[in-house]
C-alpha cells in the first residue's frame, strides 16, 4: 500500500519538476533578453554621451593616420580656433595644408618619435596653423597611440590640440625682460674683463716699442696683444649672441659644447662668492633640440641655483650619457644643475613647475623660468626631474640622444696660398680698420683700391666699369650698406665676387643673393685670405 501510494504519485512529481524547469528557463531568458536590451541601451548612451563630450571638450580632439598624415577624425574645434565654420571641418581633415612650411619640414622628425614610443607614452609638439586672416597661430598637441599593425609599427595617433598663442606671446615677452635683466648684469662683467684686457694691451704695447727701440725681438709682447684680442672677441661675441633676436629652430647639437660655450656667460651672471664646476663628457653628446633654448635652459637652472646660495655656495654643472631608461628607447643625454643652497621646501616641491608659482617675492621673480624650462624639456621629447633637501637641490634634465656625425676634417692651419696681382675694391668707413685691412691684403699680393663709404664705392666702381676682380664691405655705413653695394655689383656684373663683414652678427636672411658671403668680424687674417680666395676661385 504504502509502496504504490508512492509509485502513483511518481508522474505528477515529475510533471511539476518539468514545469519549473521550463518555468526557469523562460525567466532566464527574459532575463538575459532584458540584460541585453539594458546593454544595448547603455552603450548606445555611452556613445551617445562620448559624442556630446567630445564636442564639449574646449580642445580639437582628433585620429591621425601616420601613413596619409591626414585626420580620420575631427571634430569641429580646430576650424573653430582657426576662424572657419565647423561645417569647413573637412579642408583641415585631408591634409597639413595649413602648416607652417617650417613646420611641416620637421614632420619626418616628428614622427619618427613614434617608432619607439609605448602605449602609454604621450607626445607633446608645438607648431603654427594657418588662420582665416591670414596670421599664424601656435598650437599645442598631446598625442598618444591609438593603433598598431600586426608587426606593432603604429599607425594612428588619438590626441588632442589647443590654441596657445596668447601663452606663446607671454613666454617671448617674459623672455625679453628677462633677457634685458641679465644682458645688464653680464654687460657689467664683460666691461670690466674688457677693461682688463685693454690694460694687457696697451701695457704690452709699451714693452714692444722698448724692445724695438733696444733692437730686440718683439715676438712675446705681439703674441701676448693677440691673445688679448682674441679674448676681446669673444666677450663681445658673447653680448651680441645673448642680446640677439633669432628663430628657434632645432637642429642637432653637442651638448657638452654648447655647456663649454656657455660658461663664461654663467661666470658673468653668477656671483664671485659661488664657485662653479664642470662635468663634461669629452665625446660629443648630441641631441636634437633649439641651441637657443638650450642656453636658456642652463642660465635659468644656474641662476635659480644662484637665488638659493644668497651667502654663496657651489653650483655643479655635470653633462653625461645615461643608458636607456627601458628596452626599445634611446640612450638619453643627462644635463644636471647641482646647488648647496637651502634647499626646496617639501611641500611646494611637487608645485615648482606650476607657471606663476614662486616662492620668492615679486621683485625677485615671476614663477614663469622654472614652468618655461619644463615645457621645453617636454618639447623636445625629455623629460625633468628635481630632488633637494637642506643641503642643497639638483634638478636633471634628460634629452634623447642622436648618433653623432661623420667627423669633418679639421680646417688646416697652414698658411693659405695667394696670387699676386688680383684686384680688390675695400670698403670700410672705419679709418684704422680700412688701413689696416689694405696693408695686410696688400701684404699677401693683392692690389687693393680703399673707399670709406658706400657712394665712393659705387662712384669708384662705375668709374673702372666694374673692373675689379672682388669687392670686400663692410655692412653697416653711411650713405649706402653694403647689403646695396652687393646688390648693384651682382645686377651689373653678376660674375664679380662680393664678400661683407660686420661687426654685427650675421643673418643669412638678411643676404642679397645666396652668392654673397658675409663673415663677422674681428676676422683672423688666415679665414680672412681663406675666404677671398674661395670667391676668387669659384
Amino acid at each position: 500500500m504504502t509502496e504504490a501510494g508512492r509509485g502513483g504519485d511518481g508522474p505528477d512529481e515529475e510533471a511539476a519538476l518539468a514545469a519549473d524547469e521550463v518555468l526557469s528557463l523562460r525567466r532566464a531568458v527574459l532575463t538575459l533578453t532584458v540584460e541585453n536590451e539594458r546593454l544595448r541601451r547603455a552603450n548606445s548612451t555611452t556613445e551617445s554621451e562620448w559624442a556630446i563630450l567630445r564636442e564639449l571638450l574646449p580642445h580639437a580632439v582628433y585620429v591621425f593616420d601616420l601613413a596619409t598624415q591626414s585626420g580620420t577624425y575631427l571634430n569641429g574645434h580646430l576650424a573653430l580656433a582657426l576662424g572657419y565654420p565647423a561645417t569647413d571641418l573637412p579642408s583641415f581633415s585631408e591634409g597639413m595644408k595649413a602648416l607652417h612650411p617650417d613646420d611641416a619640414a620637421r614632420l619626418p622628425e616628428q614622427f619618427s618619435r613614434w617608432d619607439t614610443a609605448s602605449d602609454d607614452e604621450v607626445i607633446e609638439s608645438e607648431y603654427r596653423l594657418k588662420h582665416k586672416d591670414g596670421t599664424y597661430h601656435w598650437f599645442l598637441s598631446r598625442d598618444r597611440v591609438f593603433a598598431r599593425d600586426a608587426n606593432g609599427k603604429v599607425i594612428s595617433l588619438l590626441g588632442t590640440t589647443v590654441d596657445v598663442t596668447a601663452r606663446k606671446v607671454f613666454e617671448q615677452d617674459r623672455m625679453r625682460t628677462e633677457r634685458l635683466e641679465a644682458m645688464g648684469r653680464l654687460a657689467g662683467g664683460i666691461a670690466h674683463d674688457f677693461n682688463n684686457l685693454l690694460t694687457v694691451v696697451r701695457s704690452t704695447v709699451s714693452l714692444a716699442a722698448r724692445a724695438v727701440r733696444r733692437g730686440q725681438s718683439c715676438k712675446g709682447e705681439l703674441d701676448e696683444i693677440d691673445v688679448a684680442a682674441r679674448e676681446a672677441s669673444l666677450l663681445t661675441h658673447q653680448l651680441l649672441t645673448f642680446s640677439r633676436r633669432e628663430a628657434v629652430v632645432e637642429a642637432e647639437i653637442d651638448v657638452a659644447q654648447v655647456t663649454r660655450e656657455t660658461a663664461p656667460m654663467l661666470r658673468r651672471l653668477i656671483e664671485e662668492n659661488i664657485e662653479i664646476s664642470y662635468e663634461l663628457s669629452s665625446l660629443p653628446l648630441r641631441v636634437r633640440f633649439a641651441r637657443a633654448h638650450l642656453v636658456q635652459i642652463l642660465l635659468n637652472l644656474a641662476v635659480n641655483a644662484r637665488d638659493a646660495m644668497k651667502s654663496g655656495g657651489k653650483l655643479s654643472i655635470a653633462i653625461g650619457l645615461e643608458p636607456p631608461p627601458e628596452e626599445g628607447k634611446r640612450a638619453e643625454v643627462c644635463i644636471s644643475v647641482t646647488d648647496t643652497g637651502e634647499g626646496i621646501p617639501h611641500e611646494v616641491l611637487d608645485r615648482i613647475f606650476e607657471p606663476f608659482f614662486t616662492t620668492k617675492s615679486s621683485e625677485d621673480g615671476t614663477g614663469i623660468g622654472l614652468a618655461t624650462v619644463d615645457h621645453w624639456v617636454r618639447q623636445g621629447g625629455g623629460r625633468i626631474a628635481v630632488r633637494s633637501d637642506t643641503t642643497g637641490t639638483t634638478f636633471q634634465v634628460r634629452l634623447p640622444s642622436v648618433a653623432p656625425p661623420t667627423a669633418l676634417p679639421s680646417a688646416k692651419d697652414e698658411e693659405v696660398s695667394q696670387r699676386a696681382g688680383e684686384s680688390i675694391l675695400l670698403c670700410e668707413d672705419n679709418a684704422l680698420v680700412r688701413r689696416a685691412t689694405k696693408s695686410l691684403l696688400e701684404e699677401g699680393g693683392y692690389v687693393v683700391t680703399a673707399v670709406c663709404d658706400g657712394e665712393e664705392a659705387m662712384a669708384m666702381l662705375r668709374q673702372r666699369d666694374f673692373a675689379f676682380d672682388m669687392v670686400l664691405s663692410d655692412v653697416v655705413m653711411p650713405k649706402k650698406s653694403g647689403y646695396e653695394i652687393a646688390e648693384e655689383v651682382k645686377r651689373r656684373k653678376p660674375s664679380m665676387p662680393v664678400l661683407l663683414w660686420s661687426g654685427y652678427p650675421g643673418k643669412p636672411g638678411q643676404l642679397p643673393l645666396p652668392s654673397v658671403k658675409l663673415l663677422d668680424k674681428p676676422v683672423e687674417p688666415r679665414v680672412l685670405f681663406q675666404a677671398i680666395r674661395d670667391l676668387l676661385d669659384s
